[in-house]
């Protein structure tokens, strides 16, 4: 089988290499959608740390904090990108894909499909969002009248994830708890079992910089300001000495847009981890010896749990986003499923 995933952020990376490292035999390809600085930081690691894989990759053009008009003449270049690699690239089989809405992902299945008509589509889930029966992708009705006029007609908006290509199937860290209009799809559980087995805690140590060789306990702080209220602050403070009830540090893990010296950055008995890599490569890191992960309503809740299902990981939010936010109720109620604490404020 040929393979060809299409990542755009460092968390659709961790799962392209999941599933290549699950299908051992055959031919992974990979067409980096967004080839910013940081994706590119984190995808040669992992193609170091994970080099069973046999991941050929390919760079587009980045977009990031790049002006709509930029933006556009990017694409165009991408596009022409795609259609060259893919004069070079096998028919592919197995097409991955996390975005459904941008033209690199569009144009390379339109290409894709018309090398190889029994080609199948497979949705990779993009996170916490991907859970949600509210969750919708489709775009603005100017953005896809332009769309549809600088790209061609082969550039599609679908509304409802899964559908793009009429999709044979999805994957996802829980597949049983992805919403009912996945329930006609074929659903898939990425296996973790592969990035446990052949991580490389010595690589990844000299990689990332001086690391504890320990933690008891991780908070993965949201980009939000409720992080610095007083409630906040001493709801994780209770897990934080938790862990060093047990003997262990804590270690901070800040978003990587986030700039603030937060509270707990230089406390006594916390570490502050590089914030420009993905959480999830902290707990395959700290696995072995975290027992408490603490976060918001975040993504890296769902990971903690697939990664290291025998840590206590929570979810602390304030009263207040609960009513503010719609689908605030719906992500608890998915947490709960997969095992995760909700604490409110």
């Amino acid at each position: 089988m040929v393979n060809l995933f299409i990542p755009y952020t460092p968390f659709h990376l961790l799962l392209s290499f999941a599933i290549a490292l699950s299908m051992p035999g055959e031919l992974h390809y990979m067409i980096l959608g967004e080839s910013s600085p940081g994706n590119l930081k984190v995808f040669r690691l992992l193609q170091e740390i994970y080099a069973s894989a046999g991941i050929t990759a390919y760079e587009m053009e980045g977009t990031f904090r790049k002006s709509n008009l930029k933006k556009f003449l990017i694409k165009q270049r991408n596009i022409s990108r795609v259609d060259t690699l893919f004069k070079e690239l096998p028919a592919i089989d197995h097409f991955f894909y996390f975005c459904d809405c941008h033209v690199v992902t569009t144009y390379s299945a339109f290409l894709a499909r018309k090398r190889n008509p029994g080609i199948k589509f497979f949705f990779v889930e993009d996170g916490v969002g991907s859970y949600l029966s509210s969750h919708r992708t489709s775009k603005k009705g100017v953005e896809k009248i332009a769309d549809r006029l600088f790209f061609g007609k082969w550039h599609t908006d679908t509304v409802v994830p899964g559908s793009f290509m009429d999709s044979t199937g999805a994957w996802a860290l829980f597949p049983d708890f992805l919403p009912s209009f996945f329930d006609e799809k074929k659903k898939f559980a990425v296996s973790r079992e592969k990035l446990l087995s052949e991580f490389d805690r010595g690589l990844f140590s000299l990689r990332s910089g001086s690391l504890p060789d320990t933690a008891r306990s991780l908070v993965a702080v949201d980009f939000e300001h409720y992080t610095e209220t007083d409630a906040y602050l001493n709801a994780v403070s209770s897990y934080i000495r938790r862990a060093e009830a047990l003997g262990g540090n804590s270690v901070l893990k800040l978003h990587p847009s986030d700039r603030r010296q937060h509270v707990f950055y230089g406390a006594d008995g916390i570490f502050t981890l590089p914030s420009h890599l993905p959480v999830e490569l902290f707990y395959l890191f700290y696995g072995d010896s975290l027992r408490f992960v603490i976060g918001g309503l975040t993504t890296a809740l769902l990971t903690a749990k697939w990664l290291i299902p025998e840590a206590e990981v929570v979810s602390i939010i304030p009263q207040s986003i609960v009513q503010s936010v719609n689908y605030a109720r719906e992500i608890f109620d998915v947490f709960s499923a997969c095992g995760i604490e909700v604490c409110t404020l």
